[in-house]
């Protein structure tokens, strides 16, 4: 059938995801984003298990879903004790321009740079897995402007590479397809 459960394929986001058309069952789908990942158009009742915990949270999963709640309530040191001293932050500016953070000090830049630009910022995880030595989250961002008081509403990924229960490395993504072509899911 079209949901064949193999390592190809990623319910992320509420949707299905895979690295080529045929792993999704033929011609329904449309290629999105880049590594040439396919969102697939198939009903909810053929959800693969893929690796989907069922519900069980890893240790991982419970530090990514502290982060963002550590972001929310602006705890820098929080997230300066549960990151490695060299972390790398990699993102996009308000213009769309890459950026890198690095280390405790990057971290405090991250939050003067996103205070800069936003009166308020939330993000919502949706969807948060481990995927092998990795973990993907996909939120709703809420943020206000700060000069112009305008609402903004987004959905955006984040990879975070973690080992020993410290983040090394955090790459925010744009969209889904962003996020699971960074941790090339079918490796």
């Amino acid at each position: 059938g079209p949901c064949r459960n193999t390592v190809r394929q990623l319910w992320m986001g509420g949707r299905l995801w895979a690295r080529n058309r045929e792993e999704g069952g033929g011609e329904r789908g449309e290629q999105s984003g880049p590594g040439g990942l396919w969102l697939l158009d198939i009903a909810e009742q053929c959800r693969p298990a893929g690796r989907d915990t069922g519900g069980v949270s890893s240790r991982n999963v419970e530090l990514v879903r502290d982060a963002f709640e550590a972001v929310n309530r602006g705890d820098v040191e929080w997230l300066i004790e549960h990151s490695a001293p060299d972390v790398e932050i990699r993102g996009r500016g308000v213009a769309g321009e890459p950026v890198l953070y690095t280390g405790a000090a990057g971290i405090r830049e991250y939050f003067r740079d996103m205070a800069e630009s936003w009166q308020s910022i939330e993000v919502v995880p949706e969807d948060i897995r481990e995927i092998g030595d990795r973990v993907v989250a996909i939120a709703n961002r809420r943020l206000r402007g700060r000069g112009s008081g305008i609402d903004v509403e987004d959905k955006v990924g984040v990879v975070y590479d973690l080992c020993d229960g410290l983040a090394i490395r955090i790459a925010g993504c744009r969209d889904v397809a962003e996020a699971l072509a960074e941790v090339e899911f079918d490796v």
